[in-house]
């Protein structure tokens, strides 16, 4: 009887396996982006099965219909593709940094989150109104086939407590369709809770992960050297090494984010005045590597 029952969890694994997720690209900046910007940053996803973006929320500008995050979800409408947005800008609050269209940009990182422990009304209904913008945005913008992923913030400094303050409100006030991620600062799930969220990010390449296919890595901050000449470190990686990296956490079915400084922009004291550069060999670049997932 043993083996019957074991040979049946053997046929249903095989069945229906842990699908691969796919390879993304973070376009944080994609609303500072002119029109000729935006249409030069799409072509990365041109033959892709599967277009996964991802953007920020409020630092780089208003989420609108003529954004590139709207174009990017009309453009790949008929087809199944994925966009994250990052709740708020926390890399932003650590380094003093936020300036307009922020929640409580005067705020440090240890008053807002004794805020949001609080409860603190003022607070709590701009995360709450913020939230209320986003799904505005996507009933208006996103067609049947998008996948929607919202974190709860970028690099997040969220005691436990916090986190799931927000995490509620997020569920009360998106569609009920949309996942959620949680995506604190560091390189290990340790000490952060997850519960509720269908998703785990860490911003490196030494993610340390305990659950296969709930989880997301990001380049976030580490340049690609497309000449593969320079050392690697925590602040760059060769192209040439960008396969293995992938392969290794598409095998636990991590969704997988690459991240580039040219197309962040220049640093500027407002990141909504930042420049920005379009290599076209590069966006060739990034569009082979993400063709060649795509069909693995």
């Amino acid at each position: 009887m043993n083996k019957w029952i074991l040979a049946l969890f053997a046929l249903v694994f095989i069945a229906a396996p842990l699908k691969a997720q796919p390879v993304c690209v973070s376009y944080f900046a994609s609303e500072a982006f002119s029109t000729s910007q935006c249409k030069e940053a799409l072509k990365v996803f041109d033959g892709v099965r599967h277009p996964c973006m991802a953007t920020l929320w409020g630092t780089f500008g208003r989420h609108g219909p003529d954004g590139c995050t709207a174009h990017f979800l009309r453009k790949f409408g008929g087809r199944k593709h994925t966009l994250e947005i990052q709740f708020e800008n926390w890399s932003g609050r650590r380094r003093h940094a936020l300036k307009q269209g922020e929640l409580f940009p005067t705020f440090g990182v240890s008053q807002y989150v004794r805020k949001i422990e609080l409860k603190d009304t003022l607070v709590i209904a701009r995360i709450r109104a913020r939230a209320e913008a986003i799904a505005k945005f996507l009933s208006e913008q996103a067609s049947e086939n998008a996948e929607i992923i919202v974190t709860t913030g970028l690099e997040d400094n969220l005691s436990n407590r916090a986190y799931r303050i927000v995490l509620a409100e997020l569920k009360k006030t998106l569609p009920a369709n949309v996942l959620l991620a949680r995506n604190p600062e560091g390189a290990d799930e340790k000490n952060h809770s997850f519960d509720g969220a269908d998703f785990a990010e860490l911003h490196t390449v030494s993610a340390k992960f305990n659950q296969p296919g709930k989880c997301i890595v990001s380049l976030d901050g580490q340049d690609i050297d497309f000449t593969n000449s320079r050392r690697e470190d925590n602040r760059n990686v060769r192209y040439a090494s960008l396969f293995n990296q992938i392969r290794r956490y598409r095998a636990r079915h991590c969704y997988f984010i690459l991240w580039w400084a040219a197309v962040q922009g220049k640093q500027s004291i407002n990141p909504r005045s930042r420049s920005f550069s379009f290599s076209s060999k590069n966006i060739s670049l990034i569009n082979l590597l993400l063709r060649r997932f795509s069909h693995e």
